[in-house]
C-alpha cells in the first residue's frame, strides 16, 4: 500500500514540475475623465497605457504614458543635431543660442546637456 501511495505521488509531482506555467500580464488602458466648474477644468487617468510615442509628423505627437507635462517634446539626438548644425554660428535668432549671447558656444552646449534626455523647457526651438 505504500508504494501505491509513493507511486501516486511521484506520478503528481512530476506532472506538476513538468507542466506549462506562464504568467499573463494584464492591464488598465482606459478610465478617468475630465470634469469641469466654473473656471477649473480637472482632467484624471486610472491607469496609464503602454507608454511610448506611438506616431510623430509635423507639429503633431501621438503618445501613450502618464502625462509628463510637455510630453511631446523630449531632448534627443534629432536634437543634438539639429544643435550642432548651428555650432559656432553667431547672430541673432540663433535656436541653438540657449542662454541668448547671439553665438552658439560652449556655454550654450552646457545648457544642451544639461537638458539632454529631459523634457524641453518652454520655448524650445531645436526640434
Amino acid at each position: 500500500m505504500k508504494q501505491l501511495f509513493f507511486i501516486c505521488m511521484f506520478g503528481i509531482v512530476v506532472s506538476v514540475a513538468l507542466a506549462d506555467y506562464s504568467i499573463t500580464w494584464h492591464k488598465i488602458d482606459a478610465g478617468g475623465s475630465t470634469s469641469t466648474g466654473g473656471s477649473y477644468t480637472l482632467t484624471a487617468t486610472i491607469g496609464s497605457p503602454d507608454a511610448d510615442t506611438v506616431a510623430m509628423g509635423s507639429d503633431y505627437v501621438l503618445s501613450g504614458g502618464f502625462w509628463p507635462g510637455n510630453y511631446y517634446c523630449i531632448v534627443s539626438l534629432t536634437d543634438l543635431s539639429n544643435f550642432m548644425s548651428y555650432w559656432l554660428d553667431s547672430g541673432q535668432g540663433i535656436p541653438a543660442d540657449l542662454d541668448g549671447n547671439n553665438k552658439v558656444d560652449n556655454v550654450d552646449f552646457s545648457d544642451f546637456v544639461n537638458h539632454w534626455m529631459d523634457y524641453c523647457p518652454d520655448g524650445w526651438q531645436l526640434k
